[in-house]
């Protein structure tokens, strides 16, 4: 993901006027207009880019969220690549030990093996933590759909039992009109389904 901050020379904490104000003095130095090279096409595009976002404060709410994560993401990713290093180093230093003493290496190996085989069940545990949050936020959407289709149907069945000769002329409408028998049918398929 590119740092529109950085693209902007500003820091994260940077007001609406310094964001303005570089993005002024970039373009006056990048504009294509002012400068014959390709590179500053490009470089106008980005600052163009970055200010876009940066300038809107719901789009920079929303790139700093996306920064945000990622840099756990990150973080947690190199913290976990550091245990792995550190984990393998210190097998290395058991076979050494190893082949001074088998008895204790055997005790150490054991150990750090157990720690090895944990950080490993442990990484391979959080992607699937992941996973599960998707499908709850998934499932929250699901249910969104159904209220709104009880709704639908509920609103339907009032209006129907309120007038009893309505009955008869949603039966001709949903006969002769298509775009509503497909929304019906829609409904109807959708409920019975499942989901």
């Amino acid at each position: 993901m590119k740092n529109y901050y950085e693209i902007l020379e500003v820091d994260k904490n940077a007001s609406e006027e310094v964001i303005e104000k570089a993005y002024k003095t970039l373009a006056k130095k990048y504009h294509p207009d002012l400068q014959n090279n390709s590179d500053c096409q490009d470089k106008m595009r980005q600052i163009n880019e970055a200010y876009e976002i940066l300038s809107n404060d719901f789009k920079r709410r929303e790139y700093d969220e996306k920064i945000k994560r990622q840099s756990v993401s990150i973080e947690e990713y190199n913290r976990i690549i550091q245990e792995n290093n550190r984990l393998k180093k210190d097998l290395k230093r058991v076979v050494n030990q190893r082949e001074m003493s088998q008895n204790q290496g055997r005790l150490e190996e054991m150990s750090i093996m157990q720690r090895y085989y944990e950080q490993i069940k442990k990484a391979t545990k959080q992607p699937q933590m992941r996973y599960e949050r998707k499908k709850t936020k998934i499932s929250l959407e699901k249910i969104k759909k159904i209220v709104i289709y009880i709704a639908i149907l509920i609103g339907i069945g009032l209006v129907l039992a309120i007038v009893p000769f309505t009955r008869k002329f949603f039966i001709n409408l949903y006969n002769n009109n298509v775009i509503i028998k497909l929304l019906v049918d829609t409904i109807v398929e959708t409920f019975s389904r499942g989901f």
